[in-house]
């Protein structure tokens, strides 16, 4: 892991509990740092050949914009831009999932 994950972490470390930490710091883990912080194009394409799911997309795409923010402070943020212009592939990818009964069945 790259000394702005490692930074990164280490300023969220008082404000997260130790397994919010530990699962971040696992998350954050399968961001490669090639893609970091100029190539959200990149990215996306090696996360679909990996077949990840579309949250699971969405979401590691919040955290690299994060990071890029934390870790590169007066860039640009490619990722935030390509998540607002390719808006569409990131829209209602998250489903619920309902159990098929309800509570008065229960």
């Amino acid at each position: 892991m790259n000394k702005i994950k490692e930074a990164y972490l280490q300023s969220k470390q008082d404000s997260w509990s130790y397994a919010s930490y530990k699962s971040e710091a696992s998350r954050l883990a399968s961001i490669p740092d090639a893609y970091l912080p100029a190539d959200p194009a990149g990215f996306y394409e090696h996360v679909v050949k990996a077949n990840y799911k579309p949250y699971t997309i969405k979401t590691l795409f919040i955290r690299a914009s994060e990071l890029v923010d934390f870790g590169y402070p007066g860039q640009s943020n490619k990722f935030k831009q390509f998540m607002r212009e390719r808006a569409r592939l990131f829209k209602s990818v998250y489903s619920p999932k309902r159990p098929p009964m309800d509570f008065a069945t229960a």
